[in-house]
């Protein structure tokens, strides 16, 4: 029973991943084989490439040793990792060490793959559960990603610029995906407490009207390296935040959401589907 990790949503930094553990890279098949095994796959990548999931530990890998290698030069990085890793991964590229197995590979003989969750499935029973309380659903550019702040503010302009489609009753507004964020200050926080605060001062910068409460959280309950696993704020949150530009300049979303109390707090589920956001909108 696997479930995937944030930092292998791009495919480019899984591949070395997978070149520096026993296990990723179908490794574990591998090491299971001549044993049948079953794998139940949890699911935060958008498009549910099994290979990239966790980094496919019982999934056939195509890249190769050199393709870490020149992935590291490329990021700038390959003169900052330890010794230890560029010796391993240059054996490797050498032929000193076996690459990780491909599709031919026999260990995959007698290897099944279910997928049982991913965001899409979060995302069509909260439609469920909208559509049972009276709101009208309508899906969101999918999957969301990007800057979170850049997100949040499109998403803003995307409710006044659809102000007919909104007009009409209760509006519930769902996507997901994974935003990422550009740190360049010293506060506490992550992509989600980032959005929720973004969300707000962009709905005040373009006069959002009506009643509105938008939550972008991440369903492992945990965003960034803090207890929240978002936010929930409303066109009120910024009269109880002091500074909230400020905070969101300094990437201290938390400390903002904090003192308006609209942090999200659910605590670890134990599992993770990538993020959620939805917009509940009715005109005034």
């Amino acid at each position: 029973f696997f479930n995937s990790h944030s930092l292998n949503y791009c495919p480019d930094y899984g591949v070395h991943y997978k070149h520096l553990s026993a296990l990723k890279g179908g490794q574990m098949a591998r090491l299971i084989a001549p044993h049948r095994s079953h794998s139940l796959i949890l699911s935060d990548v958008p498009d549910n490439d099994l290979s990239v999931i966790a980094s496919g530990p019982t999934y056939p890998d195509e890249s190769t040793f050199a393709d870490a290698i020149s992935i590291l030069h490329q990021q700038n990085i390959w003169d900052k990792v330890p010794d230890s890793i560029q010796q391993h991964l240059i054996k490797g590229r050498n032929n000193k060490i076996p690459e990780t197995p491909t599709q031919q590979d026999a260990c995959f003989r007698f290897v099944r793959h279910t997928l049982i969750g991913d965001n899409q499935t979060s995302l069509d029973a909260l439609a469920t559960l909208a559509e049972k309380k009276a709101y009208r659903v309508v899906r969101y550019h999918y999957p969301l990603t990007g800057n979170c702040r850049n997100a949040a503010e499109e998403l803003v302009k995307w409710v006044i610029k659809n102000q007919k489609t909104c007009n009409s009753g209760k509006i519930a507004i769902i996507t997901g995906g994974e935003t990422t964020v550009e740190v360049n200050g010293r506060g506490l926080g992550g992509r989600n407490q980032e959005m929720a605060l973004s969300f707000a001062l962009a709905a005040k910068r373009h006069q959002l009207s009506g009643q509105w409460v938008f939550l972008s959280g991440g369903t492992d309950g945990i965003d960034g390296p803090t207890n929240a696993a978002g936010g929930l704020v409303d066109p009120d949150s910024l009269n109880r935040i002091n500074n909230a530009a400020e905070k969101l300049d300094n990437n201290d979303s938390y400390h903002a959401l904090l003192q308006s109390q609209d942090l999200l707090i659910i605590g670890a589920t134990d599992t993770n589907v990538a993020d959620i956001q939805i917009l509940l909108y009715q005109s005034d």
